[in-house]
């Protein structure tokens, strides 16, 4: 009897495991996916050297321990993910060889790619439509009210009057990001960005019910935005 209880207790566990691997096929098809993936022995080490578990209720052992045991969609859907500073303390000391920094980038992928985490990351996603459409992400002129939350005011009043600060160190009032890119440069731009995928993730706005043309509005700026988001509907 103890023999069919170990036997039945190694095939529950086989299934258990097999279980977990089909729960984490997108994890672990990602390029990225580090290869100590599934080495992790909840020593929490990534967790005493963190950085952002000093300041939120972060905690990347409990984030893997939450992976293994199926809880994938939980992760998408909440904010913790999105509290990690990608300085990836945890991968370089981590006796395993995982990296639960290089596992939240793909969950955050993943958690915009099926509409959970667009409304989290509004001010990214807007310089990223600045790259699209413009050829430079970040510049003086985006910044407006909207990115207080996100910067803070002292530092978005030093970029809204950065004309005036230039003038005074000497400089000319515009930087070398203000200067016109090549019509033949942004079609490159944009052909490299449309391969990787990057087309594809603003049609997914629509599709999971978060306008550009809204979340650009929020934010209050949208009549910036006009010319180029004509020219690209």
């Amino acid at each position: 009897m103890a023999e069919i209880k170990l036997l039945e207790e190694k095939v529950g566990s086989i299934r258990k495991k097999e279980t977990m691997l089909e729960s984490l096929k997108e994890i672990l098809d990602d390029p990225r996916c580090p290869d100590g993936f599934l080495e992790c022995m909840q020593c929490a080490t990534c967790v005493a050297s963190c950085p952002a578990a000093r300041i939120y209720e972060f905690n990347p052992r409990e984030m893997m321990r939450q992976l293994y045991e199926g809880n994938l969609e939980e992760l998408l859907k909440g904010d913790r993910i999105w509290e990690c500073g990608q300085c990836y303390t945890c991968m370089s000391r981590c006796p395993r060889g995982n990296n639960p920094g290089g596992v939240i980038m793909i969950l955050r992928y993943l958690s915009c790619w099926r509409g959970h985490g667009l409304k989290k990351i509004p001010y990214a996603t807007v310089l990223m439509w600045n790259l699209y459409t413009k050829g430079y992400s970040l510049s003086p002129d985006v910044f407006w009210d909207g990115f207080i939350d996100e910067f803070g005011e002292t530092a978005v009043n030093m970029w809204k009057n950065m004309k005036e600060i230039r003038k005074e160190l000497g400089y000319l009032p515009d930087d070398a990001r203000m200067e016109p890119i090549p019509e033949e440069s942004m079609k490159e731009l944009r052909a490299i960005l449309d391969e990787t995928l990057y087309r594809k993730y603003w049609d997914n706005f629509e599709k999971n019910g978060v306008a550009m043309k809204d979340l650009l509005d929020h934010l209050g700026s949208f009549d910036y935005y006009k010319p180029a988001w004509k020219e690209e509907k």
